[in-house]
């Protein structure tokens, strides 16, 4: 399941991206209309099982968002299933001045007016861990006086016309020893050629990435991939997780290829070539032999001998069936 549907109204389509840059971020993941709708899909449909497919709902408040029919019908398809939000089913998020009343009302809601950019970031980002948590931090998780007192060495005094000195530590103070993090592999944690293959899933995913260097969407991708499986280091993730790996990797391949057949058809293109060519070498099979395979089971016209050269809709299914012999 997703982690975010984000219901918004078109006036505060920049907002509701925004919000959903800043989950994607976090490593959350979302479901955003304008992204994940494309066209010549049922919108109804479409609606109907983002509705069903993501955990919570953010409601991005404004007037326009309050007064549309079509957004209360989104959101209150989410409270049938936790009319007492709970679970925190619907986190309401205000971006401009308005009054939530009825059901919403006794909601409480995340307000973004009057905030920085970065103010904004960082309340949304703080206030969404703690509605997944069911608690923000308490004073017990902050350190005493006598313990900040502890990590620092720094003197205050004031001397002459009154301006204050710093004495002391104050450069350990500012930028404090990063410890060394040893993490030992538990029994049963994956292998050398495991984590190989897990490379290249992260590497297939950040090819696939648009607008985004291959550097910065590799380390994205592999950050995504370690708080999904709660991983300080690859090395700690078990054997037996393999398969659960490959399930979650073949998902955000599909997540993020949605729409690229209307939106970016090049870089559709060049996700499946890459994605038939690397399925075909998991088998070792020989190119133009299989190619020929295919075309006869299939039921092609006549054979192909490159990818290049198939229409959009073979392409798709040259895809499928390729993929489903690397599975067995």
């Amino acid at each position: 399941m997703d982690d975010f549907f984000i219901s918004y109204n078109k006036a505060d389509k920049h907002w509701a991206e925004g919000l959903g840059n800043w989950l994607d971020r976090a490593m959350f993941s979302t479901i955003l209309q304008e992204q994940d709708f494309v066209a010549g899909s049922n919108f109804v449909s479409q609606m109907h099982g983002a509705l069903k497919s993501a955990q919570r709902l953010i409601l991005v408040l404004s007037p326009d968002y309050l007064s549309s029919k079509f957004a209360e019908s989104e959101w209150t398809a989410a409270f049938v299933s936790d009319p007492t939000n709970m679970k925190s089913t619907l986190i309401p998020v205000r971006v401009r001045d308005c009054q939530p009343d009825g059901l919403l009302k006794p909601i409480v809601y995340i307000d973004l007016i009057n905030l920085s950019p970065e103010q904004a970031h960082q309340k949304f980002i703080s206030e969404i861990k703690a509605a997944i948590k069911g608690k923000r931090k308490t004073r017990s998780d902050n350190p005493s006086p006598e313990e900040q007192a502890r990590t620092s060495n720094v003197n205050q005094s004031i001397a002459g016309d009154n301006n204050v000195q710093v004495a002391g530590d104050y450069h350990h103070y500012a930028k404090p020893t990063k410890p060394k993090i040893i993490v030992t592999p538990p029994p049963g944690a994956v292998s050398t050629s495991e984590l190989k293959q897990i490379d290249s899933w992260i590497e297939s995913l950040a090819e696939s990435t648009i607008n985004k260097p291959r550097s910065t969407a590799f380390g994205m991708w592999r950050n995504r991939f370690k708080y999904r499986f709660k991983l300080t280091r690859s090395e700690q993730l078990l054997s037996v997780q393999m398969p659960e790996v490959e399930a979650w990797y073949r998902q955000q391949l599909a997540i993020q290829k949605r729409g690229w057949k209307t939106k970016a058809p090049d870089e559709w293109r060049k996700a499946r070539y890459a994605a038939i060519h690397m399925a075909m070498q998991q088998m070792g099979v020989n190119k133009l032999a299989y190619y020929v395979q295919l075309s006869a089971r299939l039921k092609m016209k006549k054979p192909f001998t490159t990818t290049t050269t198939l229409t959009k809709k073979d392409l798709e299914r040259v895809y499928i069936m390729v993929l489903s012999d690397a599975r067995g």
